[in-house]
Formats: structure tokens, C-alpha cells, sequence
């Protein structure tokens, strides 16, 4: 059987060079194209009369046969789906050309499976869309650090538009502020571990100096070799300011601890340790020496940070305010609960110790909301005391009981929030001199061994 092309006459328009050429590439697929592809002839009614090896497995994919079956789809240039060996979806580009077959006219459909280059056309879309619409700014580079791409991100940080920076080497936007040792050492450790990431001081178009966490990948081809270089980076002024101003806060929180409190009949020592920069426990005393009275407080706010210290400082407040009254321990504490109420947020609630301490007297009273044990201190022993009262700030008309413990000399208290009392379940047992008990608490928050805020106050008569 003799199969013969030649030009068929349309009375389409006239192609152009470059739809010529791609035709000619079509034709010639179809004589002597590798089996790669699919390659059929149908007649002018649709029936398929001839296919190749790839072509025949093509038609077993689409349920079709030779002679019996016509072609499923129009005889257009295009794109067709099909179902693979598996039963993916897979597509393949479709080249049709007019021709002849034993005199009679027919079209020669050629069909290149291109499911891969679609999923690397999807690939790539994708990442153009993340690149485009990331928050962060983006740098391509090529392996000779000349800038290739950046994203929108990268023109409003900077100020530089990509036409501006397109074949530039990112050093334009260095600061002046790193010595040359800083970018040796950076690509030292990019070049050996292909990554590096840190906080870098950079210059706007502007000449403006800002702070940026930058973060930067090498990119390899598949021998290994660099090809390009990835830079992911964010503006870190506000972050900056806001370290700044918890560093502050943290400064002023540990600047209003009261010191350790030294009487002739007692002494005190407090521990403050957060568990982040701003703590959410605190301790509190008022000394009225004509009354020979000290009055305290143990404050553990939930959770750490600003808000809890925040709120930390509007309970000392309250403290500082009850603390002058000459009410009641009870009458205190339900007033301080009261008022709890009214400033805590509706999510947060608050444990809390008030204490009064008869110096002359040796008499100790105490309420507690929230703050569930203590460790009573009696010469050579110690023992936990558990104590009972609702948090603070859950219901302005609870009504706290009021303790008493007569300390005798050389006996005392050690009250602690929940970040000591948690990790100290067996202290009672182990330790009995409160010098020991507080160079163990000392050690727990020194080793980083506790999970929360730890706030601890000693009261020991002499």
C-alpha cells in the first residue's frame, strides 16, 4: 500500500512563514516522526484507515479500532484528553494536515502526548501567582547573582521597580551599615550549606536604612551545579519597635519588684522569673512600720506576656489602693475580687494571695483566690498547706475565707505561683532550710527547667 502527500488547496487563508514551517514539521512527523508520537490517517468520512504502533495503542485508550470506528474527535489543530495505562487523565496535542491516500483525500492527525509540559505549565503558573502575590519580597537571581525577576512585594519594601534592578547585582541595596566580614561569613555559609537566613539592615531607593529578616537559597540543576539564587525577605521595622518595647516593659516590671525586706523580728526575700520578657506573676508588699504590719500580695495572671502584664499591673494597683484601708483581710480581698471583675477581660481570670503579717505578734492571716498551696516552714521541716478560694474576676460576690498561722522563731512561709509549684511537687520531702528551698528554685529557673511564669515570696520570722 503506497501512502502520498502533497498539498492539498484551501480556501483558507494564506498561513504564514512560521505556520508553514510548523506544518512541514507536522508532515514530516507523519512519514518518518518517531514512534513517540501517535500517528493515523483518516478519510474524509472520519473512519480511521491507518495507525502506528503509538497510534494504535492511542485508539485502545479512546475504545476505538482501525477501519470500523471513526476518529473521536474533530480533525482540528488543538489539545485532546484522554485516559493513560492507568486511568489518569492525560493530554496530548493534535497536529492535523491535509493529504492524499490512494488518490483519495484524507487528513494526517498527529498526537504528542503533552501531559507533562501542561503540569509544568500549571507548575509555573502557580509559582508566578505565588511570587506575584506573596507578602513577602522576592529576588531571582542567576548563578552569577545578577537579578532576573522580583515581585510586587520587592517594589513596595525597596521602592525600585524591576526595570531598575533587572541585571543588577542585589548588592545595590546594601546598607553600609555590615562590615565586609558579615557578607564573606553570609556567603560562606550559603556556598557550603545553600541557605542562609538572618536579620540584615538594607537601603531603600529612598536612601531610607530598614531592618529585614532575609532569607536566601541556592537553586541547583540537575548535575548539582548553582543556577540560580532564591531571596525571600520582610520588613522588620515594627517588629524591631515592638522587641524594643517589650524589652522596656520587661526593664519597668522588674524595676517596680519591691527588694527583700529586712525587720528585726522577720526578713523577706522574693523570686521573679518570667517566662518570656513580660511576666504575668508578681509580689507586692506595703511595710506600716507604726503598725508593725506587713501586707502583701502573690498576683498570677493567666498566660504571659503583654496582655498578662498589663494586666499584672492594674491588680498591683488595686493592691496599692486596699492595702491602705482599714477594713478587714476578708473585706480586702472580696473588695479586690469586686473590682477584678470590672477590669479583667471576660477570657482571663486571675489567682491571687493577700496577706497580712503581725510583726510584734508573730501572727500571719491569709486569703487566697486561685493559689492553691504554700510550704509552711518549721525549723528542720517543711510541709505543703493546701489552701482553697475561687480566682479572681469570675463571680463579684464570692466571699473568701480568712486563715491564721502563728509563726514562732525560725518558722515562716514560702509562698509560690504555679510555674514553681508545678515542678515542685516533692520539695517537702526533700528540702527543709528555706536557704535550700530558694537555691532550688533559683537552679529550676537558671537551667530552664520551668514552663511558665515563677513567682516566689519568703516571709521568715527571726
Amino acid at each position: 500500500m503506497r501512502f502520498r502527500l502533497k498539498r492539498a488547496t484551501s480556501a483558507k487563508p494564506r498561513r504564514s512563514l512560521y505556520q508553514e514551517l510548523q506544518l512541514c514539521r507536522w508532515r514530516i512527523a507523519a512519514l518518518v516522526g518517531e514512534d513517540i508520537d501517535a500517528r493515523l490517517v483518516v478519510d474524509a468520512e472520519g473512519r480511521i484507515l491507518y495507525a502506528n504502533k503509538s497510534g494504535r495503542q492511542f485508539l485502545d485508550r479512546v475504545r476505538c479500532s482501525l477501519n470500523d470506528t471513526f476518529f473521536p474527535y474533530p480533525l482540528l489543530d488543538g489539545e485532546v484528553a484522554y485516559l493513560g495505562d492507568e486511568g489518569e487523565e492525560r493530554v496530548a496535542e493534535m497536529r492535523v494536515a491535509p493529504a492524499h491516500w490512494e488518490d483519495a483525500p484524507v487528513t494526517v492527525v498527529v498526537l504528542h502526548d503533552i501531559t507533562a509540559r501542561k503540569e509544568r505549565e500549571t507548575m509555573l503558573r502557580l509559582f508566578n501567582r505565588v511570587f506575584e502575590q506573596a507578602q513577602e519580597g522576592m529576588v531571582l537571581t542567576d548563578a552569577e547573582a545578577r537579578i532576573i525577576s522580583v515581585n510586587h512585594a520587592f517594589t513596595v519594601t525597596t521602592g525600585y521597580t524591576y526595570a531598575e534592578v533587572f541585571g543588577q547585582n542585589p548588592r545595590l541595596l546594601q546598607s553600609g551599615r555590615h562590615a565586609r566580614d558579615f557578607y564573606v561569613d553570609m556567603w560562606d555559609n550559603l556556598l557550603r550549606h545553600g541557605h542562609w537566613a538572618g536579620e540584615i539592615w538594607n537601603k531603600r531607593r529612598s536612601g531610607e536604612i530598614y531592618p529585614e529578616w532575609l532569607d536566601i537559597g541556592v537553586i541547583r540543576d540537575e548535575s548539582g551545579k548553582t543556577s540560580h539564587y532564591v531571596a525571600v525577605f520582610r520588613d522588620i521595622t515594627q517588629d524591631i519597635q515592638m522587641r524594643e518595647e517589650v524589652h522596656l516593659a520587661s526593664r519597668l516590671q522588674q524595676d517596680m519588684l519591691r527588694p527583700d525586706f529586712r525587720h528585726d523580728q522577720f526578713y523577706t526575700q522574693g523570686l521573679f522569673y518570667p517566662k518570656e520578657f513580660i511576666s504575668g506573676d508578681y509580689y507586692d508588699y506595703r511595710w506600716f512600720a507604726e503598725e508593725e504590719r506587713l501586707s502583701g500580695c502573690l498576683i498570677d495572671v493567666m498566660g504571659h506576656g503583654i496582655t498578662a502584664g498589663l494586666m499584672v499591673s492594674a491588680l498591683r494597683v488595686l493592691f496599692r489602693q486596699v492595702a491602705d484601708k482599714p477594713w478587714t483581710l476578708q473585706e480586702k480581698m472580696n473588695w479586690f475580687n469586686r473590682e477584678t471583675v470590672r477590669i479583667l477581660p471576660e477570657d482571663m481570670f486571675a489567682a491571687v494571695l493577700l496577706f497580712e503579717y503581725d510583726a510584734e505578734r508573730g501572727l500571719l492571716r491569709y486569703a487566697s483566690a486561685g493559689i492553691p498551696s504554700f510550704l509552711l516552714l518549721k525549723g528542720l521541716s517543711c510541709e505543703e498547706c493546701r489552701v482553697s478560694g475561687l480566682f479572681l474576676g469570675i463571680m463579684p460576690s464570692e466571699k473568701y475565707e480568712v486563715h491564721e498561722i502563728r509563726l514562732n522563731s525560725g518558722e515562716g512561709v514560702l509562698f509560690w505561683t504555679d510555674g514553681f509549684a508545678e515542678r515542685m511537687a516533692d520539695l517537702a520531702g526533700t528540702y527543709s532550710e528555706p536557704e535550700e528551698i530558694l537555691g532550688r528554685l533559683r537552679s529550676m529557673a537558671a537551667q530552664g527547667e520551668l514552663e511558665d511564669d515563677a513567682t516566689a515570696f519568703l516571709l521568715r520570722r527571726s
